[in-house]
């Protein structure tokens, strides 16, 4: 427990630098009224100074790319299954439909991926 002589001298230990910092607060306040005053002051701030801000928008970006890319691959596939072009690899079977619809898998998986993905990070951030 702390005796009451050093109580005191930590009262005024603080006080005296509390004084200080108060005595240097108007000429601060008067550099910073007078820069408004001038149209001088200037802010200069990063919105995503923080390394986890900037992993969570690159997390975002990528995501939106490969739902891009998922939408585009299925979108590719529809084309490709729908033409009445192109060689024939069985009698019935068209290389243009064989190429849309192993398009059109991987556009399915891209899309679960992107689809799970927001889901399991909903989750994780949950658990926090």
């Amino acid at each position: 427990m702390l005796a009451p002589d050093r109580i005191a001298d930590l009262a005024k230990a603080r006080g005296s630098v509390a004084a200080a910092s108060l005595g240097r607060l108007p000429s601060r306040l008067e550099r910073t009224t007078g820069a408004l005053a001038d149209g001088t002051l200037s802010v200069r701030v990063r919105p995503v100074a923080d390394p986890d801000d900037r992993s969570w928008i690159r997390g975002r970006l990528n995501d939106v790319a490969v739902s891009v890319v998922a939408v585009g691959a299925i979108l590719a596939a529809v084309l490709l299954i729908v033409a009445d072009t192109g060689p024939f690899i069985t009698p019935r079977i068209r290389l243009n439909t064989l190429l849309g619809f192993s398009l059109a898998l991987c556009g399915f998986v891209l899309g679960l991926r992107s689809v799970l993905k927001v889901f399991m990070q909903t989750d994780r951030h949950a658990r926090r």
